[in-house]
């Protein structure tokens, strides 16, 4: 068990050099919000009712 968890140590590291948590959160729920309206305004052309 031991030399499995050693053998993933370098595979999962911090990503350093990328966004601030801050400002990736931030893309993160925009493009949500925006996948969202896309699929909203799908279902609103098929004339589907959307709760």
């Amino acid at each position: 068990m031991r030399k499995l968890i050693h053998s993933f140590r370098g595979k999962y590291t911090l990503n350093t050099g990328g966004k601030p948590f801050a400002e990736w959160w931030a893309d993160y729920k925009r493009e949500e919000k925006e996948l969202e309206e896309r699929k909203f305004q799908r279902h609103a052309a098929l004339g589907k009712k959307v709760s």
